[in-house]
Order: structure tokens, then sequence, then C-alpha cells
């Protein structure tokens, strides 16, 4: 159901940004712009409820099994932001996915001052899910949620007592820095984040290597 999902997501979206012309459109794909226009607003326009549904399912699924349902939940976010400039419904859900990372937050703050146990034990925590959620979502959120973000991941990059806590911290980090907005911001906050890794005692060598994409 997921690979069907995000295949129907990405088609739609796929030939639009190739900006066939119509006769090319309806000789290889029976579709119009329009008509790609009209499936990539519709679903766009149920996208919240989507992705309500998948952050439930993503967190009653054990982490080797997550990959379809996060790939998911990556093609209805690429639909939801106001860089689909096609899309009718972009301010619209530009606001959802605000709302929904503030969720996300909230979710997150509260499970780490009162940790919840799953209720299967090879599932993360909610607090390692919620962090985990908030990963997928860094490359289609606005600038302007960036500070929050930081505010959330740095206290868990000094988690010596959970390592997966922190390494997940450490992802969100090397994620931030794969978006051109969000290297930016951590470059502004360089002098931090050498202040963070310098210090030997809140965090394990393992931890503190970082992937080639954190190279600001």
């Amino acid at each position: 159901m997921c690979h069907a999902l995000t295949n129907l997501v990405e088609k739609n979206n796929e030939l639009l940004q190739r900006k066939l012309d119509e006769a090319q459109l309806i000789r290889e794909f029976r579709l119009t712009t329009g008509e790609l226009q009209q499936n990539i607003n519709i679903l766009a326009a149920v996208s919240t409820n989507f992705l309500s549904i998948l952050f439930n399912v993503f967190s009653q699924t054990i982490p080797s099994h997550r990959s379809p349902i996060s790939d998911c939940i990556k093609a209805f976010l690429s639909i939801s932001t106001p860089e689909v400039q096609f899309c009718c419904f972009s301010a619209y859900h530009f606001q959802d996915i605000n709302l929904t990372f503030t969720k996300v937050v909230e979710l997150l703050q509260m499970n780490l001052k009162n940790p919840t146990k799953p209720e299967k034990s090879e599932l993360p925590t909610l607090a390692q899910t919620a962090i985990d959620v908030a990963n997928i979502m860094i490359p289609f959120l606005p600038s302007d949620v960036y500070e929050a973000l930081w505010n959330l991941f740095v206290p868990l990059l000094k988690m010596k007592d959970d390592p997966n806590m922190q390494r997940r911290a450490y992802r969100s980090l090397a994620k931030l820095a794969e978006v051109e907005h969000g290297k930016q911001f951590l470059i502004g906050r360089l002098d931090q984040v050498c202040e963070i890794l310098k210090y030997t005692e809140t965090h394990s060598t393992s931890q503190k290597v970082l992937p080639p994409s954190f190279r600001l």
C-alpha cells in the first residue's frame, strides 16, 4: 500500500515537473496537464490525513520495516510545501506542516520528561520515534522553525546515558546540513557545533563521527 501511494504521488509530480507538451502526455500517458494538476491538488488536499495515519503506522512498526512508510511520508510532504507551485492548496498545507512539526516536538518533549514504554519490546520509545519523524520532516520544513529544531536536538547531543537518542540527534544535524538553508543556519552556529563536538565526556567516539553530508 505504501509503495502504491508513493508511486501515485511521485509519478504525477514527476510528469508535471517534466513539463511535456499536451500531445506527448496524451500519447504516452493518456493524461493532460490539467488532469495531472488536478491529481496533485486532490492528493495535496488529503495529505494531512494521510500523514496522520502514516505517522501512527510508523510508530507501531519496527525500524527494519519502516523504509516504505518513510518514503510514503516524504512523498506526501513533497506536495505539501510551497515549492509545489502548481498546487492551489500549498499555503494551507504549509501551515499544516508547521502544526504537524509542533505536535511532533511536543510529543518528543513530553516523552523525554515522562518516558513511555512501547507496547512491543522491539519498538523504539515514543521519544525516539518522535525524533525519527522530525528527521524525516527536516528537508520539508520552513527555515523559520530551524531555531526551534536547534533548541530541540542540542540537549540530546549531550545525552551520553542514552546513546540511541544521542545518535538520532547527530542524525538531525546531518539532515539539516543536507538542506541549503539548513546548512547556512548551521554555519551561523558553527562555533556552538564545534563546542559540542569537542567535549569527549558528553559522548563516545562513535557518536562523534558524522556522515559525509555534514560538511559545512
